[in-house]
């Protein structure tokens, strides 16, 4: 999935770097923690996710699609702003 690697990529380079303010970094491991038990359960949990909670789960993938993750070394902090100003959550649960 490509935005499992684009977001992996990101999340190496964010524990490298101190670029991002301590709130951001919160922030984004909090929904990259939400991204890998979704993505890792997604197998278990495929057929239990009604239609809406797919249609959300679209939704949020192609939000992030919309970001360019092209040259994170330079635009690292601009990257992660954008992704923390999308306001994505991946627990799906209702």
């Amino acid at each position: 999935m490509a935005t499992a690697d684009r977001l992996n990529l990101l999340y190496d380079k964010l524990k490298q770097d101190g670029v991002v303010s301590e709130e951001i970094r919160v922030q984004l491991e909090k929904m990259g923690d939400e991204f890998n038990n979704l993505y890792h359960g997604l197998e278990k949990r495929a057929h239990a996710l009604t239609n809406k909670q797919w249609r959300f789960i679209k939704r949020d993938l192609k939000r992030i699609g919309c970001i360019s993750f092209a040259q994170p070394a330079t635009r690292l902090a601009f990257i992660c702003k954008e992704l923390v100003d999308l306001d994505i959550s991946f627990d799906y649960e209702e």
